[in-house]
């Protein structure tokens, strides 16, 4: 850097110290001035008054006398003073004797100052002789003030020059001593700093100039080498500072652009400030910088309730902080995605004012279909659980009112054996039989929910079973309903009871046409649905497989989703008093989870309803058992002798009384513990035995093994109206020769009884 002369130190301070000789000695010469001028001002007076005392006497002389060469002479030599430009002498008379003017005056300039030295510039005194008192003439002359003026101010500026030359000189040799001893010395420190290596400051120290190690040059020069070396320590320690930050800069960056939730910082009115690389892609861009380029505004283009943006600022504004807020976001090709958002409110510290907010985004779409998913099982398992209950409640309750329906049956048919079709009560006991049945009926259907109940599977083509319901309902379903049909023609063939798929189709038939009411469209569909890989829907999960598809659809009012959660449940309806049993849908569930299938339902308030049932198919040569036809042979009786073991007394009595008429003879026993000691001590004369299962004590099950255990060769038949054991399905595997469903018939009884006997 060049530095000026004016602006060098030298000069500025030579300069100073003239400016302060000039100031000290303008005030010394101005007091000196000051005082030269009074003392002048003085002289000048007292100089007048002698040289007008030295000439009165002469001049008194020269009036007395008249004598003008004697006045002549005293006008003469007054003009030897140089100020005085007129003089002259008058006698008493008022004649003039001699005066005299000088004919060149001092210029006028110097009348101000002319003023101030002489106050008065007419001078005047009268003339007297000893002897006389009257004046005897005037003697008078004028001063020319300027000429004293200029002699004074003459002499004043020979005593400025006369003190400005050394002051000259002294400012020359000062800036000439400073620029050797000063600005020299500092140039050379200048041009050294100038030197300096920044990264190694104290690599060669400044070194004082000769002369100035005891002065404040080198006081100068040894402190700047000091603050070098402090500096180069800050330097050091900035370095090592930088590393750091530069080493925790690389580390949170590699963790922000790293992270695996998204992190960002948006402005309070909704525009991204920095996102990292896993938000971008959670939102579907392809990096931040594209992100935050093309998202302005947070909560009109990424929020879909668009509210929850605000809702969100306000409660950062209140609060400070949010945690794990639940937010349904956009993504950039319009899906959405359901993200765990929690941000806080940075503030200034300074102000207290917010800046900016930041935050976390995690991306939970899959734990919250894995917890729907969770959800959908474990209402699943719930329903299945609830369902197993009923069935199993179903089952207890219809074992119980079996035997309370075999009392009621069997005394009925009892009597009508005794009677006539004419009999008068004959009708009325007919009534009360077909009552019976239907309460068998009912019992069966609740059996069959439960599960109880062995399906009589055969190869079936269930659009036949369709057609043949449709045709048996086409009296019932009024005629403002249309019923379509969309049948696959090459449908596969299932394993399933006909009787039951015939009940499940006139149940969500019934049950759609009540849900409609007078008009509406009800379609039945089938179709083949083969399913390659494991299928999941909302309601259901299908193994892989070949199912048959049946959809049962009505344009009804529907049902929300509790009804529809609640509709397999048996007794649950939503139909007026005595317009249902509520054990339809329930039946339904039983017979088809009996055939391994699954049924679902679909339904919408308004919208109407629909039945989805899937059947696995026939695969391999799977054969199954056919119904037995109905033995219509003619009721025979015999002369053997039968042990009846129940723990009901009327069952045993009504059991007796049939058998007893077809000419047998008959024992009772009242539990399984009686019927092995009545058989220890009879068993040769004890030909069969009627047992039932659901005995109190060791029950019929522990009886008949029992039993076999003393005569393996025994002939028992088992009744039960309870079908939960395993011994209903294959009685003969236990050592059981039949096996009779309560409430049974009386013909039944005797017929089954007569068969086994018969058996070698």
């Amino acid at each position: 850097m060049h530095v000026p002369f004016f602006y060098r130190l030298s000069f500025v301070q030579a300069r100073n110290t003239l400016l302060l000789a000039c100031l000290l000695a303008l005030a010394t010469g101005s007091y000196q001035i000051y005082s030269d001028f009074c003392r002048h001002r003085q002289e000048t007076a007292r100089m007048i008054r002698q040289v007008m005392m030295m000439q009165v006497e002469s001049a008194a002389l020269a009036a007395w006398s008249l004598d003008i060469a004697a006045a002549e002479r005293v006008t003469t030599g007054l003009f030897q003073y140089l100020p005085i430009k007129e003089a002259s002498l008058a006698s008493d008379t008022g004649s003039v004797l001699a005066k005299k003017v000088r004919p060149h005056s001092a210029p006028g300039h110097l009348s101000w100052l002319a003023e101030k030295i002489v106050e008065s510039r007419d001078f005047s005194s009268q003339l007297f002789i000893e002897g006389v008192e009257e004046p005897i003439g005037t003697l008078s002359f004028r001063v020319d003030s300027n000429v004293i003026a200029a002699s004074f101010f003459d002499r004043t500026i020979s005593n400025i020059l006369a003190s400005a030359i050394p002051l000259i000189f002294l400012s020359l040799i000062l800036v000439l001593m400073f620029h050797y001893l000063l600005t020299r010395p500092l140039f050379h420190l200048s041009g050294r700093l100038a030197a300096i290596d920044p990264e190694k400051p104290l690599q060669e120290p400044l070194e004082i100039p000769a002369g100035h190690e005891h002065d404040e040059l080198g006081l100068v020069v040894d402190t700047t080498n000091r603050l070098l070396s402090k500096f180069e320590q800050t330097l050091e320690h900035r370095r090592f500072v930088e590393m750091e930050l530069q080493a925790a800069e690389t580390k949170y960056r590699s963790i922000f652009d790293n992270a695996v939730e998204g992190i960002y910082q948006t402005s309070l009115d909704g525009r991204f400030l920095s996102a990292n690389p896993a938000l971008a892609k959670a939102i579907g861009y392809d990096n931040p910088a594209q992100l935050m380029a093309e998202v302005t505004d947070i909560g009109r283009q990424l929020y879909v309730d668009k509210n929850q943006r605000n809702e969100l600022v306000e409660k950062l504004m209140h609060d400070g902080f949010v945690v794990n807020i639940e937010t349904l976001f956009y993504r950039k090709d319009g899906t959405t995605i359901w993200a765990s958002q929690s941000a806080r409110v940075v503030y200034d510290e300074a102000t207290g004012k917010p800046l900016f907010i930041e935050g976390t985004v995690a991306d939970i779409s899959g734990s919250k279909k894995a917890m729907a998913d969770l959800a959908r099982v474990e209402a699943q398992l719930m329903q299945s659980q609830k369902m197993e209950a009923l069935g199993n409640l179903a089952g207890g309750v219809a074992h119980d009112f079996n035997n309370l329906l075999q009392i009621i049956s069997g005394l009925v048919q009892l009597l009508l054996m005794k009677k006539s079709p004419s009999d008068p009560d004959y009708r009325y006991l007919h009534e009360v039989n077909k009552a019976a049945g239907r309460a068998a009926e009912l019992i069966r259907r609740m059996l069959t929910f439960s599960r109880k109940v062995d399906a009589q599977k055969v190869p079936l083509n269930l659009n036949k079973v369709i057609e043949e319901a449709l045709r048996l309902l086409e009296r019932t379903v009024p005629k403002m309903i249309s019923i379509r049909t969309s049948l696959t023609p090459d449908l596969a063939i299932i394993p399933a009871d006909s009787m039951q798929m015939e009940q499940v189709i006139m149940n969500l038939v019934n049950n759609a046409v009540q849900a409609m009411g007078d008009t509406g469209t009800l379609t039945i569909e089938t179709e083949n649905f083969p399913v390659p890989t494991k299928y999941i829907d909302t309601y259901l999960e299908l193994d892989p497989g070949d199912y048959v598809l049946m959809r049962v659809t009505d344009s009804g009012h529907g049902m929300d989703e509790a009804t529809r959660q609640r509709i397999f449940e048996p007794f649950f309806t939503t139909k007026a008093p005595g317009r249902g049993t509520g054990l339809g849908l329930s039946s339904v569930y039983g017979i088809i989870t009996s055939h391994s299938g699954k049924i679902i339902c679909y339904s919408e308030q308004g919208v109407g309803t629909t039945f989805k049932i899937f059947l696995p198919v026939m695969n391999g040569e799977v054969r199954l058992r056919l119904l037995a036809e109905q033995d219509t042979t003619p009721i025979s009786g015999g002369t053997e002798n039968i042990l009846l073991v129940d723990d009901e007394e009327p069952l045993l009595e009504i059991a007796g009384d049939i058998l007893q008429q077809c000419g047998y003879s008959t024992c009772t026993a009242r539990s399984g513990e009686d019927a092995i000691e009545i058989y220890r001590e009879h068993a040769a004369e004890i030909h069969l035995v009627l047992m039932d299962l659901g005995m109190p004590g060791m029950g019929g099950k522990k009886c008949l093994e029992i039993l076999r255990e003393m005569d393996p060769s025994i002939k028992v038949i088992i009744a039960s109206g309870y079908g939960s054991y395993d011994i209903t399905k294959n009685p003969r595997q236990y050592g059981a020769s039949a096996f009779l469903s309560k409430p049974y018939r009386l013909d039944i009884l005797s017929r089954t009884v007569r068969e086994v006997l018969d058996r070698i």
